[in-house]
């Protein structure tokens, strides 16, 4: 939940200390245990634990390197041995590190491939004697780049809301907000950054939920495409609207009780066309 409140697009973690696998073991018993529909409306981009070794594992320092085996290696996984000191080459050589964790020569390394890297590297020199863990969660995206083409992530929209009365902040989440409204609903609104592909985060909320209907309205100069669906969920049946943006990242999602909805027609359109986009 913690990452969740964290505006960062971006998160990563990292822990060279013995039994951090434990800390990986939390995380993703923390994501098991939340409800598949809070899953899909909190998924985020980018949620990364490096570990330096299982939780029954201690973690190892090389007295040639005089650092951990596991630091030495995600260094080198990024850099190569441009930030490898002269008296770490020796070490180098040794353990057999030749080029960084950038494995397709593509200019970027992704958490994927440091994540391969330090699983070889450190295994290896540890003689089986330390294994690092990695949690993810979302997508994979680059630790260091060289790619000049790489979208910036500040190249987004600018967002402004005027919620109506009625509609209360309760949290911020991971590319937007979440709120209370009116009729036990919840509204969320969120606004995903280029790489993301905003119709695939609305697929996995909506997968088998019966479809309604569909409709398209004017906000500004943009059409918000409003599609509306039956949500069942803890042996309730809710309305989902989901509402998109064109040439945006923006989502939004409100959910109320089925036996609300038509009460609630007095404030979702309203809600709806309170979104306003500079682009």
């Amino acid at each position: 939940e913690f990452f969740y409140r964290v505006k960062a697009r971006k998160q990563i973690t990292i822990l060279d200390t013995c039994h951090s696998g434990a800390a990986v073991d939390i995380y993703q018993r923390g994501v098991l245990a939340q409800e598949q529909a809070v899953r899909n409306l909190y998924r985020n981009i980018g949620v990364v634990v490096f570990a330096a070794s299982s939780a029954t594992e201690s973690a190892y320092e090389s007295f040639i390197t005089k650092s951990g085996y596991f630091t030495f290696s995600l260094l080198y996984a990024l850099s190569g041995d441009t930030m490898i000191l002269s008296d770490q080459k020796t070490a180098m050589k040794l353990y057999g590190f030749t080029s960084n964790a950038d494995y397709n020569r593509d200019g970027n390394i992704l958490v994927s491939e440091v994540s391969q890297f330090l699983q070889e590297k450190v295994l290896s020199i540890s003689s089986g004697d330390q294994t690092p863990q990695t949690f993810t969660q979302g997508l994979d995206f680059p630790l260091y780049t060289t790619n000049q083409n790489t979208t910036s992530l500040d190249e987004t929209s600018q967002l402004i809301f005027t919620p109506p009365n009625g509609i209360n902040f309760l949290q911020d989440i991971q590319y937007g907000t979440r709120y209370s409204t009116p009729n036990n609903g919840e509204l969320y609104l969120f606004d995903y950054p280029p790489e993301v592909d905003i119709q695939g985060q609305v697929n996995q909320i909506v997968t088998g939920q019966p479809f309604q209907w569909e409709i398209s309205v004017k906000v500004g100069n943009l059409n918000a495409i409003i599609k509306a669906y039956n949500y069942f969920q803890n042996q309730k049946n809710y309305a989902l609207l989901t509402t998109t943006y064109s040439g945006t990242g923006v989502l939004l999602i409100i959910i109320v009780p089925s036996e609300e909805y038509q009460s609630a027609q007095s404030w979702i359109i309203p809600a709806i066309t309170g979104v306003k986009i500079k682009k």
